[in-house]
C-alpha cells in the first residue's frame, strides 16, 4: 500500500484561538491513536496567522476512516470559528 501525505491549510479566526486550542489538542490526541496514523502535527509558518496540519497515513483508506471519525465531525461542526474552509492537499511519495 502507498502511504498518503496530507497538508491541511487551516484558517482560524484570530479572536477564536483560545477556543480552538483545546479542541485541536483533543483532535490531535485522538488522531494519533488511530490505526494507520504515522504522524499528525499542527504547525505554523513563521509570520503566518494560518495553521498547517501535516499528516502521514499508512494508506488513503486509513485517512478516509479518520475523516469519518466522530472527532473530525466535531471539528467540522466548529466552522464558525474559522475564516474559511480548510484546504486539503493530498500527496504521495515520488517513486525514483
Amino acid at each position: 500500500m502507498t502511504a498518503l501525505y496530507l497538508i491541511a491549510e487551516i484558517h482560524p479566526k484570530q479572536d477564536q484561538l483560545q477556543a480552538l486550542a483545546p479542541e485541536f489538542s483533543k483532535l490531535i490526541d485522538k488522531t494519533r491513536a488511530e490505526k494507520g496514523c504515522i504522524f499528525y502535527d499542527l504547525v505554523q509558518e513563521e509570520g503566518s496567522k494560518g495553521w498547517l496540519m501535516v499528516e502521514k497515513w499508512e494508506s488513503r483508506l486509513d485517512w478516509e476512516n479518520h475523516d469519518k471519525s466522530e472527532h473530525v465531525r466535531h471539528m467540522q461542526s466548529l466552522g464558525h470559528l474559522f475564516e474559511k474552509d480548510t484546504n486539503l492537499r493530498f500527496m504521495t511519495e515520488v517513486e525514483l
